[in-house]
């Protein structure tokens, strides 16, 4: 990966966008990063890694903190990378996820983070996820790989030194396309998983199946309650068993076949069906005994049917003549009635005729009664127009109303502007003063940590420097020379002080001091941004803010600030939200709208309204004037429109009454004509109808008497008593028919048994029946005998069987267990070494880094160190094979590389970058590690080994990687003419090249 260009834009301290093209380089391929401490010099590693993968380049750096505190709320923080890889050209833009101002109105919107990858092909992939992996898909590393061997970041880069086999196995992984191997161990695990639930499962299932055996044979239940089971004598117990059964079986059978002939030879539903007809037939002649007897009295009740049905008959004709006179009876009546409505209607007619005469003469009245209405609809139309202009004089007057409130209300939005200028600069002034005194007393803490850890480094080195002449007199014995002086006697030797701290010790003192004086640095730097912050604001407020060294040795002066400050901050808030309310319960859909918070609009808005309600009272005035003019041309008593409207309701009143009475009086004289006549045309109607009724009521009285006579009765007594029973003469009938159709039923089932059952005798059914059950209940036990013996073959058969298949599987299982785990606690390492088949194939890579990595630690260290990979075995169980150890010359001894003292540790880190970029790019042909960027170290080295380290490092230059150097060292400076300056002010940071 070659890098080509970076913006970025209110990212860290950088607030304004900044573009850095490392064309400027003019192929240089090493630059010096410089600038002030917390200009932004690892702000720009942490900008590259977060454009490429998503986070920064430090642990302690999370998305979310990379937003600069010098940006306001409406600037977007984002990075662009445009880099080289492969021979293609890839740009990726990123924005960490932010609170930003509304697009309208205040407050402030979350925004998520954002991704989009650009390749030269003008194809564009957007979304964090699918960016993350097509990174790292291109770069065919993740961003743990990346910061081990492109990337030493500050503080961190001894931690790929000192990391273990486990750690570097997963970093050189995927780079050296090792996982094939992982996989493949992993599938070894899986198989011997398997196999061996396998051979649990066999061993549970032939369990189960000897629970499944029968217990009832004494010998059998004693081997199933043996552990373990022993299944090579069950099987020829059970092959025994099965055969007694079978022997059982086959007896068994043949007295089922005896029995079964005995048993059909007793036709017993033959027996029984002989007897039920002869049964049946005894019944049969009873009841057709009993229906002869019943003939007599059936022959007199159907001569009893007949008389009644001639009553029936009569009966009808007699309820004709009794209907015909009563016709005539309401005809009668009906006359009557209509007689006395006809002299009744006649009567009205007359009276009827004189209203008539009345109405017609009231219709003079009219003519007047029209003129009066006329003048009426002139006064209307006054009233009319009259109303009218009152009308717009209220309308008027509303509109003013109108119009004076709106003047208030955006003259109360005016004052809300100006209360919040106020309100957020107070604000922002008593905050940055809030933040500056907590900054303050993070940095006195961490000033007092810093010295404290400051003083136990510096006691023990003295301790340590004091102890170190002892400490080599303890090995010293006459003959051997000094490492000091040389000297083969050693008469005086200096003596070692117990509790002499050892270098380990002090290295770790001397790190924890490093740690301090590094956060006490970046709250100092922290604390900065914030004095400039809270200077700004004051000077806009018109006062000024006293240094910060100042503040941090008088702390009552901040205080002083912070009081006054905060009360007007209280005071501008309160009187803000007290015109915030008023607005929200005058005009609360407009409180929010951003037309109503530019000062300028709202200028412009309030001058309009003033013009309109000046216009609008002046129209107001002469609608007035028109008015009165119409009021003087109304007459007295009609000033009111209910006035007029009364009185034209009396006249249209009287002028409805005269219509009305006259076509009243017309339409009820041609109502009761019309309804005399009707009454006469009734009466004609009705005498005639009375006529035709007598006649109809004489001849169906004649008819009745002729019947009677036809029937026999010489009076009506008789008729009277027979109709009596006239009732009942449907239940007869039906009972007569009844004892017909039985009769004629029993006849024919009679016949019929006796031609079924002739020469027929009953058999002895009990005795049948006895012997039959007896024999049938033997048939039924031999079935179940027989049923229990098959039962037993085929359960205990099929068990047997499948017993003896599955201990050949077992056996089978055995064998191929042994050789798969044979080899998978091989392959993952399970062995005196802790050594698993990935790191065995890894360390050969690891060898030629190693190799690599010596080549340039020797010059560096003037061949005092090299690295080696460790052998041996493993020590409580911890893995191997991927670890490292360091020769130091001078001693002839291996150190672990947790000895290194720091200077020593980062040359042995470098040399190891060096190495792994190398050997990656020859190995692996989709990575290309031709970029290193290194932040600080080189202040660990003594001046003889910063001369060897930049040799070393100039002797890249001829190849095609490029190393940036982030360093305070000023030495560095005369090494590495080509620059990139980080520059620090109040309003952010700046950084360019200076080639």
């Amino acid at each position: 990966m070659t890098p080509l260009k970076l913006t970025l834009c209110a990212f860290g301290p950088f607030r304004q966008e900044q573009t850095l093209d490392f064309s400027e380089l003019g192929g240089q391929k090493m630059f010096l990063i410089t600038g002030k401490t917390g200009a932004g010099k690892t702000t720009l590693f942490d900008a590259i890694v977060y454009a490429l993968y998503g986070e920064a380049s430090g642990s302690l750096r999370m998305p979310d903190q990379l937003k600069s505190d010098f940006s306001g709320p409406s600037e977007r923080c984002f990075v662009e990378y445009t880099f080289e890889t492969g021979g293609h050209v890839y740009t990726v833009n990123r924005s960490p996820a932010q609170t930003l101002a509304k697009l309208r109105g205040e407050g402030e919107r979350s925004v998520a983070a954002s991704a989009l990858l650009r390749l030269d092909t003008g194809e564009e992939i957007s979304g964090v996820r699918d960016v993350d992996k097509k990174v790292v898909e291109i770069l065919g590393i993740d961003r743990e790989q990346f910061r081990k061997i492109v990337l030493l970041p500050q503080g961190e880069f001894r931690k790929f030194l000192d990391a273990g086999s486990n750690e570097r196995q997963l970093i050189f992984r995927s780079i050296f396309g090792t996982e094939i191997f992982g996989r493949f161990t992993e599938l070894l695990k899986q198989r011997e998983s398997d196999l061996l639930e396998q051979r649990k499962a066999l061993s549970q299932s032939l369990c189960g199946l000897a629970k499944a055996l029968p217990k009832e044979d004494e010998e059998l239940a004693r081997l199933l309650h043996m552990d373990p089971l022993p299944f090579g004598e069950i099987q020829p117990r059970l092959r025994a068993l099965l055969e007694e059964a079978k022997e059982q079986a086959a007896a068994q059978e043949r007295e089922l076949q005896k029995a079964a002939a005995e048993r059909g030879s007793i036709r017993l539903d033959h027996a029984k069906m002989v007897n039920q007809k002869l049964a049946e037939r005894a019944e049969s002649r009873r009841q057709l005994e009993l229906l002869q007897k019943q003939a007599p009295e059936m022959e007199e009740e159907a001569r009893l049917i007949a008389r009644l049905n001639e009553v029936r008959l009569i009966k009808l004709r007699e309820d004709a003549v009794t209907a015909a006179e009563k016709q005539l009876a309401a005809l009668a009546a009906d006359s009557v009635r209509t007689e006395k409505e006809a002299a009744e209607a006649s009567s009205k007619k007359e009276a009827a005729l004189a209203a008539f005469s009345q109405a017609e003469k009231a219709q003079e009245e009219l003519p007047a009664l029209n003129s009066q209405l006329a003048e009426l609809a002139q006064i209307r139309a006054k009233l009319t127009r009259l109303k009218e202009l009152e009308n717009q004089q209220q309308a008027l007057s509303k509109e003013k109303e109108k119009l004076s409130r709106q003047a208030e209300i955006l003259q109360l939005f005016q004052n809300r502007v100006s209360l919040k200028e106020k309100r957020d600069q107070t604000a922002r002034t008593a905050e940055a003063l809030e933040n500056l005194s907590r900054e303050l007393a993070e940095v006195s803490k961490l000033q007092q940590g810093f010295a404290a850890q400051r003083d136990r480094f510096l006691d023990a080195y003295r301790q340590f420097l004091d102890g170190q002449a002892g400490l080599l007199a303890r090995n010293l014995e006459d003959g051997n020379p000094c490492p000091v002086c040389g000297s083969l006697s050693h008469p005086k030797k200096a003596r070692f002080i117990e509790g002499t701290p050892s270098q380990q010790q002090v290295d770790a003192l001397r790190s924890q001091m490093d740690q301090a004086s590094k956060r006490h640095s970046a709250a100092v730097s922290a604390m900065q941004k914030v004095w400039q912050k809270a200077a700004l604001f004051l000077e806009a407020d018109g006062a000024s803010l006293p240094g910060a060294e100042r503040l941090a040795a008088e702390p009552g002066l901040l205080e002083q600030l912070r009081a006054p400050a905060f009360s007007a901050a209280n005071a501008a808030r309160d009187a803000y939200n007290e015109a915030e309310a008023v607005l929200r319960q005058r005009a609360p859909r407009a409180v929010d709208s951003p037309e109503y918070q530019d000062p300028q609009r709202l200028e412009r808005l309030l001058t309009d309204i003033r013009q309109k309600l000046s216009q609008t009272e002046g129209r107001r005035e002469e609608t007035e004037q028109s008015a009165a003019a119409v009021y003087r041309e109304i007459p007295a008593g009609f000033a009111s429109l209910s006035a007029l409207e009364k009185k034209e309701a009396e006249l249209r009143k009287r002028i409805q009454e005269i219509a009305d009475a006259l076509e009243t009086a017309n339409r009820n004289l041609r109502s009761l004509e019309g309804l005399e006549s009707k009454l006469r045309e009734r009466l004609s109607s009705l005498e005639s109808q009375m006529d035709a009724g007598e006649q109809k009521r004489a001849a169906q009285q004649e008819e009745f008497e002729r019947q009677l006579a036809g029937a026999g009765y010489e009076d009506l007594s008789g008729y009277r008593a027979d109709l009596l029973e006239l009732p009942t003469l449907d239940a007869r009938k039906e009972r007569l028919s009844a004892f017909q159709t039985r009769l004629e039923r029993e006849k024919a089932v009679n016949e019929r048994l006796e031609q079924e059952t002739a020469g027929w005798i009953p058999f002895p059914l009990e005795e049948m029946t006895a012997k039959a059950a007896q024999l049938d209940g033997r048939v039924a036990e031999l079935n179940r005998l027989i049923a229990k013996q098959h039962a037993f073959i085929q359960s205990t058969g099929a068990v047997a069987a499948q017993m003896e298949e599955q201990q050949q599987k077992l056996q089978e299982l055995e064998t191929r267990l042994q050789t798969v785990s044979a080899v998978a606690r091989t392959a993952r390492g399970d062995n005196a070494y802790n050594l698993n088949f990935e790191r065995y194939v890894l360390s050969g890579f690891f060898d030629q880094i190693v190799d690599s990595a010596n080549v340039r630690l020797q010059k560096m260290s003037s061949g005092r160190y090299s690295v080696s990979r460790k052998g041996g075995r493993s020590r409580r169980g911890r893995a191997s094979g991927l670890d490292l150890e360091v020769l130091d010359v001078n001693t002839g001894k291996y150190r672990d590389t947790s000895t290194l003292s720091g200077g020593e540790s980062f040359l042995t880190a470098l040399s190891l970058a060096l190495a792994v970029a190398e050997v990656i790019t020859r190995f692996s042909g989709g990575i290309e590690i031709n970029t290193m960027l290194i932040d600080e170290g080189f202040g660990s080295l003594d001046a003889d080994s910063l001369e060897t380290a930049m040799d070393a490092l100039q002797s890249l230059q001829g190849g095609n990687r490029l190393v940036g150097i982030i360093s305070h060292v000023e030495t560095l400076a005369h090494y590495i003419p080509a620059k990139l300056v980080v520059t620090s002010s109040r309003q952010g940071s700046s950084a360019g090249f200076q080639c």
